[in-house]
């Protein structure tokens, strides 16, 4: 064989094993991008056989929290499908003898804008739901798909106390509602009540004569007094516990009462030619009689607007007289009113003046002061008897009317109206009142006063009555103390503290009555809004019965069921007592308590239930 043919037969060789290796390498590719694909295929499929494995354990907890929210316990579970009802199982659950899936319950918590975080207040009506598959791939790599949602409560009811009218509907014991920012309209908070009485505080002023009337300014009281001589008093005060009498002015009679406005004292006196003085008191220790004036009769209590004087006058035909004064040492009379009766008491608010007059059948009158060298007498009220004391705060005269305490409303002074009547036990003589109380001074001894709570006019209610050793003749307000004169020669002047009393240590309130409709309610979770005082607590208790009378007899108890327990201010599922009769009719209480200084506020009380 030549050289040349065995060497184009190696060539032959090579290129045939080359082409050989070439194809083999070519089919192994093939093979491992075929497997390839199937693996991954595989795995796709798997993945989303997984997906809705997940999304199935979603509908199935939301199937359950349709059929019963209150199932949706906080935990980790597993389902069971049975006569077409899904329920919670023990978790993992095994689906295939390969996945293995997971729901797990999460309670929700909501910051003060009511959105969801990771802390905050519990939101009971809502769960968060994970729903969580596993599988190993090829029976080495895990794998997780997991899904979740939010689940809220919308089968519950709610019973709600926030209004006042839902509060009104329960009994209170040492406890009250307060008014609170809507919404809703006539939002009520419960709190404890201001247990009032009379202060411990009491001193008196020796001015050697009864005392008629008072005016406090400051650190000093000025009296009018039944002294024939010196019926003028100015009483130093500053020490309150020690009044001190500073001096005394010879007044041409005995006084009667006693208005002071700046420098001066106007009093009221009882001498039918002089019934009017005027006192310069710049330095009460050094008062000065400056003038007095004849105004038609004794001189009875004043008030003044601008440069005018109004004076009540025991006079029919000069029974309101108007007097400028605005020279003190020469006073002039501006305008007289006959009105056919005695005009007791004055009291002036804007351009018109209110009159308390002896007359029985029509007590209360109104004048238009606009001008006052021409008043006119605008209304006559009957007030069902006469009119000694009248204070003003607003819209409302505060009068008295023989044995008792009248709410005149004056937003219209044209068309005044009584709109509240309390019996003050006596007659009165005189009234004062601040911001909470109307102060009446009686016309009998052993209670010579009574404190009138007004808080919330033109409701009134009894506070406090008080033995001031005599009978009060006139009484004024401070905001701190309470001055009286009174019928005792060596005690006209008696001061006692305002005495408004301290706030409650304990109470309770129990609410109105749920019926449920039937016994079978089922009771879901208590909850309550609280705004927690320092040194104050707030908590509660629940009962049932079958019937509305067998609450009485059934037993409060808190979250376990017992009486030991009590339910606070955040959500907690309900636990009747074992003992009770029946479940169809709840009421709740609510148990207050307080450092005596400051009192928590319960906003609202919650019991939701499934009918």
């Amino acid at each position: 064989m030549s050289l040349t043919k065995k060497t184009n037969t190696a060539f032959t060789l090579i290129e045939v094993l080359l082409a050989v290796f070439i194809f083999t390498i070519f089919s192994t590719g093939v093979v491992y991008v075929s497997i390839d694909t199937i693996d991954r295929d595989a795995k796709v499929e798997l993945q989303n056989e997984s997906l809705r494995y997940a999304q199935e354990g979603l509908e199935a907890t939301r199937a359950i929290r349709s059929e019963d929210y209150w199932d949706l316990v906080t935990g980790e579970y597993g389902l069971n499908f049975t006569s077409d009802t899904w329920s919670f199982v023990a978790s993992p659950e095994t689906i295939d003898d390969f996945y293995q899936r997971t729901i797990t319950i999460e309670d929700v918590q909501r910051d003060p804008e009511g959105n969801i975080s990771e802390i905050g207040t519990l939101d009971p009506n809502t769960k968060k739901i994970i729903s969580k598959v596993t599988w190993d791939w090829k029976g080495l790599i895990p794998k997780t798909v997991e899904l979740e949602t939010y689940l809220s409560n919308w089968t519950g009811d709610d019973w709600i106390k926030t209004t006042c009218t839902e509060w009104t509907a329960g009994t209170f014991s040492t406890t009250q509602t307060i008014e609170t920012a809507d919404p809703p309209a006539g939002d009520c908070a419960l709190m404890l009540e201001v247990v009032e009485g009379p202060g411990d505080f009491f001193t008196s002023a020796d001015v050697g004569s009864h005392g008629n009337d008072v005016a406090i300014d400051g650190t000093w009281a000025y009296m009018a007094a039944t002294h024939m001589h010196e019926g003028f008093f100015t009483v130093d005060i500053s020490d309150i516990n020690n009044p001190e009498v500073a001096e005394d002015v010879d007044i041409g009679g005995k006084g009667r009462s006693v208005l002071k406005v700046g420098n001066y004292a106007y009093l009221g006196v009882e001498n039918g030619s002089k019934g009017l003085a005027i006192v310069d008191v710049s330095d009460p220790n050094e008062p000065d009689l400056t003038s007095t004036f004849g105004i038609g009769g004794y001189g009875n209590r004043m008030d003044m607007s601008g440069n005018y004087l109004f004076a009540g006058v025991n006079s029919n035909t000069s029974s309101l007289k108007i007097v400028n004064v605005s020279n003190p040492a020469s006073p002039a009379t501006t305008a007289t009113m006959s009105l056919g009766t005695y005009v007791n008491v004055v009291k002036i608010s804007g351009n018109y003046a209110y009159l308390g007059t002896s007359n029985a059948s029509g007590g209360f009158k109104v004048v238009d002061i606009t001008n006052p060298a021409s008043p006119s007498l605008v209304y006559t009220l009957n007030v069902d008897s006469s009119v000694n004391g009248i204070d003003i705060i607003g819209s409302y005269a505060y009068i008295g009317t023989g044995n008792n305490l009248k709410i005149v409303s004056i937003a219209d002074p044209l068309f005044p109206a009584v709109i509240g009547t309390f019996p003050a036990g006596a007659k009165v003589q005189d009234v004062s009142v601040d911001s909470d109380y109307a102060y009446v001074a009686l016309d009998q001894n052993n209670p010579g006063m009574a404190a009138i709570n007004i808080t919330e006019s033109p409701s009134m209610s009894f506070a406090y009555a008080r033995d001031i050793e005599g009978k009060a003749s006139s009484v004024e307000s401070d905001g701190t103390n309470v001055f009286f004169t009174i019928d005792v020669a060596n005690m006209g002047l008696v001061i006692i503290d305002v005495g408004t009393g301290s706030l409650a240590t304990i109470g309770n309130y129990i609410s109105s009555i749920l019926d449920a409709g039937s016994e079978d309610v089922r009771y879901n979770y208590f909850d309550a809004e609280v705004e927690l005082a320092a040194g104050g607590s707030a908590i509660f208790q629940i009962r049932t019965a079958s019937t509305e009378g067998g609450l009485s007899s059934a037993t409060w108890v808190g979250p376990n069921g017992t009486p030991d327990t009590y339910y606070h201010a955040e959500p907690i599922a309900i636990t009747l007592a074992p003992s009770a009769s029946g479940k169809r009719y709840l009421q709740v209480k609510v148990y207050l308590g307080s450092d005596g200084v400051n009192s928590t506020q319960v906003e609202s009380i919650t019991v939701n239930y499934t009918p």
